[in-house]
């Protein structure tokens, strides 16, 4: 989440105090094709030695980062009535159950 706000702080031609978070690589380890991160995969894959607890780190960071997106995103549309109180339920739901890998 840091390197998304630097990242967007430069875009709009601000700067950061602390340019090393641009240089650090947060990329997320290949899945084969057709599937994604969550936190049941992950788990899996650090308990298999595929991956680094460093990377977990990150695959988590992500995986939660993209759900509170959509958790905030929800919340917005709820609030000025753009969705109903179950749909805003299901939209909750089905963002758990992608983070979670369930």
């Amino acid at each position: 989440m840091l390197y998304e706000c630097a990242q967007s702080a430069l875009a709009k031609g601000f700067t950061i105090d602390e340019p090393r978070l641009l240089t650090l690589d947060f990329s997320l380890p290949q899945l084969p094709e057709g599937l994604s991160w969550n936190k049941k995969r992950a788990m899996a894959q650090f308990h298999e030695g595929n991956i680094t607890e460093r990377k977990l780190g990150y695959i988590l960071a992500s995986i939660e980062n993209d759900y509170t997106k959509i958790a905030w995103a929800a919340e917005d549309d709820l609030a000025s009535g753009k969705i109903t109180e179950q749909q805003y339920k299901v939209i909750i739901e089905q963002a758990k159950l992608v983070w979670l890998g369930e």
